[in-house]
């Protein structure tokens, strides 16, 4: 899976990237799932995180992309900080 961009406000965090068209996304913080899309015909895909990340702390994520066989993706990995003093 490609991952594109990482957008936040002060309260929300959204990826998106690129995977197989109809795959299953899966964005996880440690082990609890914060996020999920399915990647469109065209194999984008954008999703807005339900959980809040912890402010001003490094946030461990992980995405996955599960095609519609079951063949999951490695994890990609990132360290997003959230820093909600400006």
């Amino acid at each position: 899976t490609s991952h594109r961009n990482i957008g936040a406000t002060a309260s929300t965090l959204s990826l998106s990237g690129s995977a197989e068209a109809g795959a299953a996304i899966t964005i996880k913080a440690g082990s609890t799932t914060v996020g999920t899309a399915t990647a469109g015909s065209d194999g984008n895909w954008s999703a807005t995180l339900t959980n809040a990340l912890t402010a001003n702390v490094a946030n461990a994520l992980s995405v996955t992309a599960t095609d519609k066989a079951g063949n999951a993706s490695a994890a990609t990995s990132y360290s997003v900080t959230h820093d909600n003093t400006a």
